[in-house]
């Protein structure tokens, strides 16, 4: 019985990592020069910077994509 409850407990984490968001990276150079914080992004070095996106929301709704009016992207 105990076996039985330990297979059922390796399988339930197995298949809940499948639900699990896919962990971004990005690859962030180092600049001489930083960047102004205006909200415009016409510095030379955003030219360069990955785009992170395709987020998945935590809360309200575990788990669920982002929906057209939500998207975000982010820069580094």
């Amino acid at each position: 019985m105990e076996r039985l409850h330990y297979a059922i407990f390796i399988l339930f984490f197995s298949f809940s990592s499948f639900y699990a968001q896919e962990k971004k990276i990005l690859q962030i150079e180092r600049t001489k020069n930083p960047p102004k914080i205006d909200g415009v992004l016409d510095d030379e070095v955003w030219k360069n910077a990955q785009i992170g996106d395709n987020f998945i929301q935590f809360g309200p709704d575990m788990g669920a994509p982002e929906r057209p009016h939500q998207k975000n992207q982010i820069q580094m």
